[in-house]
């Protein structure tokens, strides 16, 4: 097993998952497989103006290094960033998003990002929509439990409460099989589950450590993509 992003082949136990966390880059399984997909889909690369939402801190280096000056990482708190040499801007997807001008970017990423969100996800996800570009991909993740999403924004909800009912404490939701891609539907328009049983075999998979059965339905390491082919 090698790493596709940093090259390692040591990997340790996260969680409950048996060897799912690189050594090297940190990355999970959800990271690797991504990755995959776009090296495969060529979805991100230099030219592409990127904006990649809360990036992973382990991840950020790699993709500056793969994009250069197209590349723009953001969070609410870039201060937690510690790389001297990728700048993290700011930006508080509540109310900064509203800010970025129509068509700035071709690729966006966010990913585990929408449970965080104490407003709207639809009125994030709408603006994501706007600041793509024609023909520009939003590629993106969520973590789910059970059919239905459930959500609660009040912030005096015990933190205890909130991670028995959504999984962490600094969650506000946690979203639900069935009703997840009515949201992605009328908010985005079609929006494509990457099953991976499309584009790579179970052998690639395994040598990138990815499980095929956790990346090949609608799971929270998969990895869903919206494609803009309309202004509107």
């Amino acid at each position: 097993m090698q790493c596709p992003i940093c090259g390692s082949t040591r990997f340790r136990d996260k969680n409950t998952r048996t060897n799912a966390e690189c050594v090297v880059c940190w990355s999970l399984e959800r990271h690797r497989y991504q990755w995959l997909v776009m090296r495969r889909m060529d979805i991100v690369r230099p030219g592409r103006r990127t904006l990649h939402c809360a990036p992973e801190p382990h991840l950020v280096r790699h993709f500056h290094a793969f994009l250069g000056n197209d590349y723009v990482p953001c969070d609410m708190t870039p201060d937690r960033y510690r790389d001297r040499l990728v700048k993290v801007q700011r930006l508080d997807l509540c109310e900064g998003i509203a800010d970025i001008g129509d068509g700035s970017f071709d690729v966006v990423i966010m990913n585990h990002v929408l449970e965080h969100l104490r407003c709207s996800v639809e009125a994030t996800l709408r603006h994501v929509k706007r600041i793509l570009r024609i023909g520009g991909q939003f590629m993106f993740s969520v973590p789910f439990d059970g059919p239905g999403t459930r959500e609660n924004l009040d912030l005096g909800l015990a933190a205890e409460e909130r991670s028995r009912c959504f999984g962490q404490a600094d969650h506000m939701r946690i979203f639900g099989t069935e009703d997840f891609p009515d949201l992605c539907a009328r908010t985005l328009g079609v929006c494509r589950l990457l099953r991976a049983t499309e584009y790579f075999s179970r052998a690639e998979l395994e040598n990138a450590n990815v499980p095929m059965d956790i990346v090949d339905r609608l799971t929270s390491h998969a990895t869903i993509l919206y494609s803009k082919s309309t202004p509107h």
